[in-house]
């Protein structure tokens, strides 16, 4: 499971991202499930070594493994309703993590340009 505050690398920097590309960011997650083989002439945005295909961009598609959308408490309820699927000691962590900074609104101002600039 990747659940909480993950990290990840960016691999790419796009257009549509401005001038506010940092090397690393971090989002909430809530997954358990990875894109193992990107669509063919898909670009690699981001990455880490547990998430490899966190983000990916095709033709006018841009997608995420986190939930920019999530906020602290919504994650923890998420979290807190699936204890027992993810298990005890990485639900501990998860809620650990959820205290550090994320990069939601950066990611989500990629995801605005990004539509803007593929508008069809």
């Amino acid at each position: 499971w990747g659940v909480g505050v993950q990290n990840w690398s960016l691999k790419a920097t796009e257009e549509w991202m401005g001038n506010n590309t940092p090397e690393n960011f971090s989002m909430r997650a809530s997954h358990q499930d990875q894109v193992v083989q990107m669509p063919a002439d898909s670009k690699l945005i981001a990455g880490s070594d547990f998430c490899p295909i966190a983000g990916f961009q095709t033709g006018a598609m841009l997608t995420f493994q986190g939930h920019p959308e999530f906020s602290r408490h919504y994650a923890e309820a998420l979290i807190n309703k699936r204890v027992g699927r993810i298990g005890k000691d990485t639900v501990d962590t998860a809620k650990t993590s959820l205290a550090k900074d994320v990069d939601s609104e950066t990611v989500g101002a990629w995801m605005v340009d990004f539509i803007k600039q593929n508008k069809v």
